[in-house]
């Protein structure tokens, strides 16, 4: 599906891997640095898609966050120090009871036009 589309647009050098990805080339217009755009399209059979439950943690205050849905899933900042660096921004979360997955399809729909 990708691939037609891919080659559609106007893209050279389509292909699927071996390991199942997509790799376009759309040739440049200008002298410049080379752009990579990626994104991923998997999903998991094991949560359902349905009854998603995201939840906003405005100017999050950096302590641990208990999903609700599923209070032995904790976001603890001693645990993953990455989210340091996201004190008082908002954070997006599921419930704990299914997967937050609009990265995946947002990021090809962004690539894809």
């Amino acid at each position: 599906m990708l691939l037609a589309e891919l080659e559609e647009l106007g893209l050279e050098d389509v292909e699927l891997t071996d390991y199942h990805a997509v790799l376009a080339r759309l040739p440049g217009t200008a002298e410049g640095p080379t752009l990579g755009l990626v994104a991923h399209v998997d999903t998991t059979p094991d949560v359902p898609g349905g009854g998603v439950t995201p939840i906003v943690h405005r100017a999050w205050d950096g302590s641990a966050i208990r999903l609700p849905g599923d209070e032995r899933q904790v976001l603890d900042p001693a645990e993953l120090p990455e989210l340091a660096a996201r004190v008082g921004h908002d954070l997006v979360t599921s419930d704990g009871t299914t997967l937050l997955g609009a990265d995946d399809k947002a990021g090809v729909a962004e690539i894809m036009t």
